[in-house]
């Protein structure tokens, strides 16, 4: 090996398959062969996958073990692709092993990422969609998943960040050229199949912690029904025949409104508009059609100043327009009006508590 570059003690059995011939090299491939397949397969893999979750192979002991056990896989397959022959022929059979290794864990990074990509399109649709105020209302479970997605999304770049090109051109002999290069391939598989094991875990908790998030959002999560109580706020009186204003008294009645629907943390609303049940005059019946599209022309206004205020406040809240009778149908109120039916209503759908 090359003192210029200290290697772990295992890497010697590299240099033992490439050394020369022996009556013994058939008989120690042989015998490391059986005694892997003594071993209860099914255990060990689950202990090597136990160790890569606890990263005990990229920062613990069973780092070495786990290189010398694929020195040992990497020997065993030049004896067999050279059909028995021991030592087998020098050439680049081990590189090209190895090196197909690590393009398969590139690839699986690859499509990894890629999943990861389409599970934070989803996480942005759900906070536009799903909650009021995206920041100030995020629920616990989606915080837990956003941090198994960094961490996962960490591994996979980690593990396709580094480019292994090697450096053959570095030893005058092209034996220990191939050495070193089947060396730092092992290195690479080792380290990112310990990470690639550890990422899939990370991703079906995230996924599990994701579809926890949007299901305690579709059943209410915390939130109260308010279909049976009084409209969170009242926006008028509006004067006589006027479908949208800019009043004062109306601008500080909106105010209101946007401050309920953030302490309430609401995020759906019925705006009911409303007129009284005096006919409207010429002017309006041109502008409006009928009391009916006056009402509806008040609840548009107010949904028009509701979301220019909360999207100030950079929230989101689905709304819904309606209307309905006026409350004072008597002949006082359709020959003199009733300023208490010119109002726009907002009703809160459901709201957290």
């Amino acid at each position: 090996m090359d003192t210029d570059n200290p290697v772990p003690e295992s890497y010697d059995k590299l240099e033992a398959g490439r050394g020369p011939a022996s009556d013994r090299c058939t008989d120690q491939n042989n015998a490391e062969v059986a005694a892997d397949s003594a071993t209860n397969s099914s255990s060990k893999h689950r202990r090597e996958y136990w160790d890569d979750v606890r990263l005990l192979t990229i920062l613990g002991d069973s780092r070495n073990e786990r290189i010398d056990a694929w020195i040992k896989h990497v020997n065993t397959y030049g004896y067999i692709v050279s059909g028995g022959k021991c030592p087998p022929p020098f050439g680049n059979e081990r590189i090209r092993f190895v090196a197909g290794h690590l393009d398969i864990l590139d690839r699986k990074f690859g499509i990894l990422l890629t999943f990861h990509g389409l599970m934070a399109t989803l996480a942005g649709l759900y906070l536009n969609f799903a909650l009021p105020h995206p920041l100030r209302h995020i629920p616990f479970l989606f915080a837990l998943f956003a941090l198994c997605w960094l961490a996962t999304t960490a591994l996979c770049l980690l593990g396709l960040v580094r480019a292994t090109w090697g450096d053959l051109g570095k030893d005058k002999n092209a034996a220990k050229a191939e050495i070193r290069q089947v060396k730092i391939l092992i290195e690479q598989v080792v380290s990112r199949t310990a990470m690639f094991r550890l990422a899939v875990p990370l991703t079906i908790i995230g996924i599990l912690l994701f579809l926890a998030s949007v299901a305690w959002t579709a059943n209410d999560g915390g939130r109260a029904n308010y279909s049976n109580s009084e409209p969170i706020a009242t926006i008028g009186p509006f004067s006589p025949g006027v479908g949208c204003s800019v009043h004062p008294m109306l601008e500080s009645r909106i105010k209101e409104a946007v401050s309920a629907i953030q302490r309430d943390r609401v995020r759906s609303i019925r705006i009911v508009g409303v007129t009284d049940a005096q006919p409207i005059d010429e002017r309006a019946v041109i502008e409006y059609g009928n009391n009916v599209g006056l009402a509806l022309t008040r609840a548009r206004c107010t949904a028009g100043w509701l979301t220019d205020r909360l999207t100030d406040q950079g929230m989101h809240v689905e709304m819904f327009l309606s209307v309905r009778d006026p409350t004072d149908r008597s002949s006082h109120a359709r020959n003199h009006g009733t300023p208490a039916d010119r109002i726009v209503e907002i009703w809160p759908v459901d709201a957290p508590q």
